[in-house]
């Protein structure tokens, strides 16, 4: 997110859009990422009353998988650490 953008943002905009990023944290954290990370877990973990093996490309696939969601959840943590740089700013001048 650019800086220049949110500090031309009002109060009410920055926390309005403050609280829609934590929603969609939230969201993704409980919706994505850490069902990924479960299955990733459930898959690497070996388990010895099945015989059959995982191959390494299922693994590699989740794990891919995870590191994508990741990269998004990495993102959308940096945006709203720019709002709340922002709202700091604004708050103690």
């Amino acid at each position: 997110m650019d800086a220049r953008k949110i500090e031309s943002l009002t109060l009410r905009e920055k926390i309005r859009d403050s609280q829609q990023l934590a929603r969609d944290l939230h969201e993704h954290l409980t919706q994505n990422f850490i069902p990924k990370v479960a299955e990733l877990v459930a898959v690497a973990i070996p388990n010895p009353d099945v015989e059959e093996r995982v191959a390494d490309v299922t693994i590699r696939n989740q794990v891919a998988m995870v590191l994508e969601s990741e990269r998004f959840l990495a993102q959308k943590e940096a945006d709203l650490s720019a709002y709340a740089v922002a709202l700091v700013r604004e708050a103690i001048p």
